[in-house]
């Protein structure tokens, strides 16, 4: 690896950094009142940051594809793993809590097996490409109806655990309200993150910034 690549990698390694020791810190305090759901969460946008970051030194699409389907698992556990966060945190009461939680598993679950299997259904990946770029080759493919669809599953739920945590504003104990807010800015920073290359939006020399948002985000929470 050069000197001009390292300094490029350097951002995202530092990312991983911050996001692996997030996790660890709220694995270690587990035991506070929604630690363990935000350490799920905050283990799978480290793996995403990780996935992200071996696909892009990878030389070959294949490489670049193993690494990419891992990303889409680990944006899976993800999704699933807010709403569960926000409700831990909140103590809020779900009715008919298993039939609800197997509604909300079904996408994720469903992303995780067309990503295994996308080499016989072409359901995420239409017509992979290995694109030429400053440094490292880029990943590119077109956004199918599957994607588009878990998008909106992931912005719905989000939405849905903001929801529930801004209830929890009105709350007379100002030190909970700034904490309440405090926690959705941080978990609105990556969603705001992942939803840029739907709209063509570029904060960096590739398409992806989440990496980027993911670690200011979990700095904040």
């Amino acid at each position: 690896m050069t000197r001009v690549e390292f300094l490029y990698l350097l951002p995202y390694l530092l990312s991983l950094t911050l996001s692996a020791g997030i996790t660890i810190y709220a694995w270690r305090h587990r035991r506070v009142q929604g630690a363990g759901a935000y350490a799920v969460l905050s283990s799978a946008q480290t793996l995403a940051v990780f996935g992200f970051i071996l696909e892009l030194i990878s030389p070959d699409l294949n490489g670049k594809l193993i690494w990419d389907k891992f990303q889409w698992i680990a944006f899976a556990v993800e999704a699933f793993a807010i709403p569960i966060f926000a409700v831990q945190y909140t103590q809020y009461k779900i009715p008919h809590a298993k039939i609800v939680w197997s509604i909300v598993a079904l996408l994720p679950v469903a992303a995780t097996v067309f990503v295994i299997a996308d080499p016989w259904l072409h359901i995420i990946y239409p017509n992979p490409k290995l694109t030429q770029t400053f440094i490292f080759g880029e990943l590119t493919y077109d956004f199918t109806w599957f994607a588009y669809l878990f998008a909106t599953y992931g912005y719905i739920t989000t939405a849905l655990a903001f929801l529930a945590l801004a209830q929890r504003i009105v709350r007379p104990a100002r030190l909970y309200r700034a904490q309440i807010t405090t926690i959705i800015i941080g978990l609105l920073i990556p969603v705001f993150g992942t939803a840029l290359p739907f709209f063509g939006i570029q904060l960096s020399l590739l398409r992806d910034a989440s990496p980027f948002t993911t670690a200011i985000g979990n700095m904040i929470v």
